[in-house]
């Protein structure tokens, strides 16, 4: 009887830590991209394999804090960052290929010859021809030089054609052109109060509204304020 119950107590301990102990997880896969996918603009109902990492930005990893996140902008199959150095005012901006499964870096720059104005929130990063605009310093997209924008403290809301608008973040807006190398302020205009934590300074959509000699940019009024567009070309604010 002793035996028996001796392998009935063996057997039974066999089976229940089997089942409890803890499984082998899947071995981590290769980084990049795979598999095909299908931009619907909602959540798929059979979207049910949650979130992976398809790739990491090194780079960026070392140079910034959580408190201040990098700014991306995508054009075609090239991304690009931008950021502030942590603990530093100066940028740090980066160009990649994404159109294999891997980014491959096209250029790095960073300036300490150069100082960004921090945002609350939101660092925008605004592509107007060949430049990109990052809070109150441009950028060359081909070499990744860094200059000094003539708007400090500003920081872009919109461009349509060959002019960037630019918001004060607090009761003015301007529209810029880059003539023969330099920035050309073409009007400025009084706004209703802004505010740089309202819903509008952290909007990631379109800020652009109507198309042609109508298009005009969202201003980034104080979310207590009725809304307020700005005619991109002349600069005369519309209040809804």
């Amino acid at each position: 009887m002793i035996g028996v119950l001796s392998v009935v107590a063996v057997v039974a301990g066999v089976i229940f830590f089997s089942t409890k102990a803890p499984g082998v997880g899947p071995s981590a896969r290769e980084e990049g991209y795979t598999g095909p996918g299908t931009l619907t603009g909602t959540l798929a109902s059979s979207w049910s394999g949650g979130v992976d990492v398809a790739w990491k930005l090194d780079e960026f990893a070392t140079y910034v804090d959580e408190f201040d996140p990098p700014s991306f902008l995508v054009e075609g199959t090239t991304l690009y960052v931008a950021a502030r150095r942590d603990g530093e005012d100066y940028p740090i901006v980066a160009a990649y290929d994404i159109s294999g499964a891997k980014p491959e870096k096209i250029w790095l720059n960073e300036s300490s010859d150069v100082t960004v104005t921090k945002r609350l929130y939101t660092q925008v990063l605004a592509s107007i021809g060949d430049t990109l605009a990052f809070n109150d310093v441009v950028i060359d997209k081909k070499t990744g030089a860094i200059t000094q924008a003539p708007w400090p403290g500003d920081a872009p809301m919109a461009a349509a054609d060959d002019i960037l608008v630019t918001c004060s973040g607090m009761e003015t807006c301007a529209g810029w052109k880059q003539e023969s190398g330099s920035w050309t302020q073409q009007w400025q205009s009084i706004t209703g109060k802004q505010s740089r934590n309202s819903s509008l300074s952290r909007w990631d959509g379109p800020r652009t509204i109507g198309t042609g000699e109508e298009a005009s940019a969202l201003v980034p009024v104080d979310d207590y304020r009725n809304p307020q567009i700005v005619n991109v070309y002349t600069g005369v604010v519309t209040t809804f």
